[in-house]
């Protein structure tokens, strides 16, 4: 995806800046017009179509996602990046963090 690329007021990329999801983490395309978003707050990771409909959705119970991508010489797995929390300071020192994988249907676009 390129900086110098807009987006229409209703897309997916504008819907998740005026939604809910917080700290507002989302992290790539899949085949457009979709994004795959890491919502720490929620506890989830999820797929959303242009205009708000969520295709997929996995949710965590034991640890919290804080980012994703995907990857994979297909692009269709999709890595999410998790930890006991999100906030910094309270995992200074600790190692809680790992990387989780699973293969979706729906492959990347663009350039992660």
């Amino acid at each position: 995806m390129s900086l110098k690329e807009t987006y229409p007021a209703d897309s997916a990329v504008a819907m998740l800046w005026k939604s809910s999801v917080a700290p507002r983490i989302f992290s790539t395309l899949s085949a457009w017009p979709a994004v795959w978003v890491a919502d720490p707050l929620g506890a989830r990771v999820f797929r959303v179509l242009e205009g708000g409909e969520v295709t997929d959705t996995i949710d965590f119970t034991d640890c919290i996602p804080v980012a994703c991508v995907l990857g994979g010489p297909d692009r269709r797995t999709l890595l999410m990046c998790v930890a006991a929390d999100w906030k910094r300071d309270a995992l200074e020192g600790t190692r809680t963090g790992r990387i989780l994988a699973t293969d979706v249907d729906v492959p990347g676009a663009g350039r992660p």
